[in-house]
């Protein structure tokens, strides 16, 4: 039997606990805490089996492998973490840190299955490849903590918040096709990335960080992700640019970042914020937003959108009803001879 099968009965097993369970609780209650933790676990179970069926489906393709894979441990570790919290009373275990854990896996999911996605696709081999590492560590070192310290995160974990932002960034910078402009990039990437760790530091010994740190701080993370943001815009085919509006998106990114970091700036030094500055950093986020929405579906659009044929072009095929040689041309069509009525739409242009 294939592995496929397994799963499905393991699917339908899972299943029958809910309804089993359900039976049982129309005669002793939803109270009886055993009911509640098997219906708890056939719904876990059934999750876990959806997604390790799409999982299956996704190995088949050899560009989707690496997702598949992703897929798949993400599928066992949260499951062995949330099953072992449902159950763990019996042995006095701490249910709260499985729970956690489990969290953190989710927390993580969605990067590593964007960079595994990426791994199958040869322009953004280099961007996936960061964003798994980066990702992978940070799922790694928040588990730790979780169990090293119970009930709270240790203030080692201000460290991670400039892994995540900085890493992702980085991984963004990759999708640039110039490699020289990758490096270019790197350097504020850097140098905001120390500066953060270092108040980060600052914070956990219960400092407070000069004027100077923090500009430095906020100007180089402003460039960085001026640099790092936009490649999302820009990464597609020439045939299905956009380019007003990844030009106007990418000014709208940077004016809003920049709104951003200062409002961030004057309120992290202590400084009264004014209320333009509010409104900058409000107005210019939600424009790049929108202009980074519209210019990905404006993209994606001219990708799907069906090319039309010029009506000079002509397909010549027998009639249908009299079998008489004709030409179909794009739109409709009448047989000259019977008078069939048939309306094409090709799919490619030529």
């Amino acid at each position: 039997m294939s592995y496929k099968h397994y799963m499905l009965k393991v699917l339908y097993c899972s299943l029958g606990i809910a309804v089993v369970a359900g039976i049982i609780a129309l005669f002793t209650g939803v109270d009886n805490e055993i009911i509640g933790r098997l219906i708890g676990t056939s719904l876990l179970t059934a999750a876990a089996t959806g997604l390790l069926l799409l999982s299956i489906k996704l190995s088949v393709d050899e560009d989707k492998k690496p997702i598949s894979v992703c897929l798949s441990i993400l599928t066992y570790l949260g499951y062995f973490f949330f099953f072992t919290a449902i159950w763990c009373y019996l042995i006095n275990g701490d249910e709260d840190v499985f729970a956690m854990s489990g969290l953190m896996v989710l927390a993580t999911s969605t990067p590593l299955l964007i960079g595994s996605t990426l791994l199958g696709i040869e322009r953004a081999k280099l961007c996936g490849r960061v964003l798994v590492i980066v990702w992978s560590v940070l799922a790694l070192w928040w588990i730790i903590d979780v169990w090293s310290n119970p009930h709270r995160f240790s203030p080692s974990a201000n460290y991670t918040t400039p892994i995540a932002v900085y890493g992702s960034m980085v991984a963004f910078l990759c999708l640039l096709h110039i490699r020289k402009l990758i490096w270019i990039g790197m350097l504020p990437l850097f140098v905001a990335f120390v500066t953060t760790e270092h108040i980060a530091y600052l914070f956990i010994i219960d400092r407070h960080a000069s004027y100077t740190e923090w500009g430095v701080a906020l100007t180089a993370s402003w460039i960085a992700a001026s640099l790092s943001l936009p490649t999302i815009l820009f990464f597609r085919l020439r045939k299905y640019q956009a380019i007003v509006l990844e030009r106007i998106s990418t000014v709208l990114i940077v004016l809003a970042l920049g709104s951003i970091a200062m409002v961030v700036y004057r309120d992290s030094t202590g400084q009264v914020i004014e209320e333009w500055q509010v409104r900058f950093a409000s107005g210019f986020g939600i424009l790049a937003l929108a202009g980074i929405l519209g210019t990905l579906v404006w993209q994606s659009a001219q990708v799907y959108m069906i090319p039309k044929a010029d009506q000079a072009f002509e397909l010549a095929i027998k009639c249908p009803r009299c079998r008489h040689a004709i030409g179909l041309h794009q739109g409709k069509n009448h047989c000259p001879y019977c008078d069939l009525s048939m309306q094409i739409n090709f799919e490619a242009p030529y």
